[in-house]
């Protein structure tokens, strides 16, 4: 179980930072990431399956806001889905989108009743911040890796 807890932490906060010589490199970066992305991540370790799609808005306030699901499938449990939303605090600093969780809500959809072994609410600190690299950045697609978990997140413009 300390081992889902690792993964949706840092998936979480790698949510809610690749630069490209196309077009659109004449604008800064921060403008290139405003609006809104529909994002999906993956991650397995030691078993344990986490896959995320979320939608993400990025806000010229430095705010972001986010919405989606996630699905964990671990030997020891059935299959779990959340539903989760977020806000955060975003800035671009040398190459990487630096987010700082504000406040979330995570709802187990699948089967409620397990949240007494797995309650995801409960164990996910606020305020927890992730610097994610940006690999690729352009009119229509964002892809970032998580420092803190190596997880690779893509996203495309909506």
């Amino acid at each position: 179980m300390g081992n889902i807890k690792g993964i949706v932490l840092f998936f979480l906060a790698s949510l809610v930072g690749c630069v490209s010589s196309e077009n659109i490199e004449h604008k800064p970066v921060e403008s290139r990431l405003y609006g809104t992305w529909e994002c999906q991540a993956s991650d397995k370790k030691d078993g344990t399956n986490v896959e995320m799609d979320a939608e993400v808005s990025y806000v010229r306030n430095g705010k972001a806001n986010v919405i989606g699901e996630m699905t964990i499938n671990a030997s020891e449990l059935p299959e779990l889905t959340y539903a989760f939303s977020a806000t955060s605090e975003w800035q671009y600093k040398d190459g990487y989108l630096i987010e700082t969780i504000e406040d979330y809500n995570i709802v187990n959809v699948s089967h409620p009743g397990l949240d007494k072994v797995a309650d995801l609410q409960s164990f996910v600190p606020k305020n927890i911040s992730d610097s994610s690299k940006i690999l690729v950045l352009n009119e229509s697609n964002l892809k970032l890796k998580s420092e803190s978990a190596g997880m690779v997140t893509n996203c495309t413009k909506l």
